[in-house]
């Protein structure tokens, strides 16, 4: 599970630099406003995935800034013995969440990179990225020490959804001030 979340937090952080460096680059100042969410959805879940895979205090520190919420780093706990076991039912959902939320991360990264105009890339990214991080919070809290671990991790996402969908507002309203069309 450590190599899977570190994993998926790197390929994440790969998009997540592709897609800021086109953003920022984009046509219009409405693309440059959309690194800013695309930061937000994208590096809360790397940063979440690289406290999961190494249990570092100030990577769930630095999440918690960027959701507005307590989160805490999980870390599926070893055998005593350090030998290879089974995998359970539970682990082979949260790896699978793990993986469709990378996916759906990677899908809002392609949108942003080949939609035509700002409202397309903003649609991508407000919809891909809040799905794959609810799928990588789901699959994290699966593995969660405790309940309170798992309510804190689930309660991430509505928070990141609500901001999610005033930044999209926000960016969306200012295209059409500026008279970008579609």
């Amino acid at each position: 599970m450590t190599m899977l979340a570190l994993a998926i937090a790197f390929f994440l952080l790969g998009n997540l630099v592709v897609a800021m460096i086109a953003a920022a680059r984009g046509p219009t100042p409405a693309d440059r406003m959309l690194t800013a969410m695309l930061f937000g959805t994208t590096g809360t879940a790397v940063l979440v995935l690289l406290a999961a895979a190494g249990g570092g205090a100030a990577l769930v520190d630095v999440a918690l800034v960027l959701a507005l919420l307590a989160a805490i780093g999980v870390s599926p706990s070893p055998n005593a013995r350090g030998m290879r076991r089974r995998m359970t039912m539970i682990e082979a959902l949260s790896m699978a969440l793990l993986g469709i939320g990378a996916f759906f991360f990677f899908a809002g990264t392609v949108g942003l990179l080949r939609f035509p105009d700002v409202y397309s890339r903003l649609h991508a990214l407000a919809k891909a990225d809040n799905l794959g991080l609810g799928c990588v919070l789901l699959g994290l809290a699966l593995q969660a020490d405790s309940l309170a671990m798992a309510l804190k991790l689930l309660l991430i996402w509505p928070l990141v959804l609500a901001a999610s969908a005033g930044v999209g507002f926000a960016i969306a309203q200012r295209a059409h001030a500026l008279g970008i069309r579609p």
